[in-house]
């Protein structure tokens, strides 16, 4: 499996924004920026949005959009919340999931989706991992706690 590049530049804390939509743009305008993605990446993102939902509810509620293409290499960002923004819920049932923490993924090879998906969704469960995440207030300190559970699945560039 392949790794998710990332830096401290796409990790966004206790970010004010009104919806998804501005969210996701801000997200993917900065992973432009660093070259992970082509300008249509949030257009695909936020379409991929639209038809399949990523809001979940874990123990602190949790979005993972993520697409691959316009990808250029596979990478990961997230964004914390100081209000939480509505996105719907993932399993198809009726109502918003009032999400505190996105984590955005674009994953190159689309048959590594499932494999990066599966293998980082057992963190989403874990209560401990969430709350440090959501309260850290240094994107260095935020990308080291994820480094440290994620290991060898993340290169910082």
């Amino acid at each position: 499996m392949g790794k998710l590049n990332t830096t401290s530049e796409l990790m966004f804390l206790q970010v004010s924004e009104e919806s998804k939509e501005n969210l996701i743009c801000k997200i993917c305008s900065r992973a432009e920026e660093k070259g992970y993605v082509t300008s249509k990446f949030a257009e695909d993102l936020l379409s991929r949005e639209a038809e399949f939902p990523t809001g979940l509810n874990t123990p602190v509620p949790i979005a993972i959009p993520h697409i691959g293409t316009n990808c250029n290499k596979s990478f990961f960002s997230f964004a914390t919340l100081k209000k939480p923004i509505d996105f719907e819920n993932m399993d198809g049932s009726e109502g918003m999931v009032p999400v505190r923490i996105v984590f955005l993924f674009g994953i190159v090879e689309p048959e590594e989706q499932v494999g990066v998906l599966t293998k980082i969704s057992k963190l989403f469960q874990d209560k401990d991992f969430l709350e440090k995440i959501y309260e850290s207030l240094n994107p260095n300190e935020a990308l080291k706690i994820v480094k440290d559970i994620l290991g060898g699945m993340v290169d910082i560039d």
